[in-house]
């Protein structure tokens, strides 16, 4: 969809391997990726395919996705494939996929030049705000990344309007009842990154979603992932707690720990985050977190 001259080159009948860890090593993987810093979203991915033009030939394929503008993108690209060549000494595709706002921002070449000496990177781009205006063209599309990108510019409509936000992630979510379980959850798991509710509104969400003709027929995969998020949330939350004491106080002894982890609650751990901020000392906080 984003790319379909590679799309097409591609023998896909043989498969594919994530290389995703390797990517760690060499200095990429994992990073943030939403636009103001809330979460990670998005992921570098570096994967093995087979070229239809020689059967026997190994493509890696490098793709960085970007939500922010950034000045060293494009030499981070160049870095990354000379890395990846340098390793594997095989053809290296570099695709940008730009998630920002900037619709000027197009980086897609990085070159040195010195004593006579030229290395140059030139790599494709696709820049997802260029599909606004094509919403019936996505929700028509059969291509699976067809709703990723419809989902990521309703996000980036709705940004600051939590009705409007609701509105979007419930008809999305409705839309899921006919792909498979797999792609459910990973979606289900990608609209509730995309579109964060307050605590009352991401519970009315979960119970109009849940209790609706589509969210009946995902009950499985719902119920579970919404255990899954909750879950995550909260562990997110008690580590900002912890790191907010180790900041200002030093460590944390494991009698604390062991007591900010017995938390259930994603609300609770928002105002003692606040308390942990404003504690006078490390005893202070600790006779709060008892009190309440």
């Amino acid at each position: 969809m984003l790319f379909p001259e590679l799309h097409a080159s591609v023998e896909w009948s043989l498969g594919f391997k994530s290389l995703d860890k390797e990517l760690a090593r060499l200095g990429g993987g994992s990073r943030s990726g939403r636009s103001g810093n809330k979460g990670t979203l998005f992921v570098d991915k570096l994967m093995s395919v087979y070229g239809r033009d020689g059967k026997d030939m190994l493509v890696l394929v490098h793709v960085e996705i970007q939500a922010q503008t950034h000045d060293g993108f494009a030499r981070r690209m160049f870095e990354y494939y000379t890395r990846i060549f340098s390793k594997h000494l095989t053809p290296v595709v570099s695709l940008a996929v730009l998630a920002d706002t900037d619709l000027n921002w197009r980086p897609s070449e990085y070159e040195l030049r010195f004593g006579g000496c030229r290395a140059r990177l030139d790599f494709p781009v696709a820049k997802l705000m260029d599909f606004r205006g094509r919403d019936e063209e996505l929700l028509a599309s059969p291509n699976r990344f067809a709703i990723v990108v419809f989902a990521y510019l309703k996000a980036r409509e709705s940004e600051g309007d939590h009705d409007l936000m609701f509105e979007w992630k419930l008809e999305l979510s409705k839309r899921l009842s006919t792909k498979s379980e797999m792609e459910q959850v990973g979606l289900i798991q990608f609209f509730d990154a995309l579109f964060p509710l307050p605590g009352e509104l991401d519970e009315h969400f979960w119970h109009t979603f849940s209790t609706s003709e589509e969210g009946r027929s995902m009950a499985y995969v719902t119920s579970l992932e919404r255990i899954s998020i909750k879950k995550g949330r909260l562990e997110a939350a008690q580590e900002s707690i912890l790191e907010a004491l180790e900041v200002r106080f030093g460590a944390v002894s494991p009698e604390l720990r062991t007591r900010i982890d017995q938390i259930t609650e994603v609300e609770a751990c928002k105002s003692l985050h606040r308390r942990a901020i404003s504690a006078a000392t490390l005893d202070d906080f600790a006779v709060q977190l008892e009190t309440g």
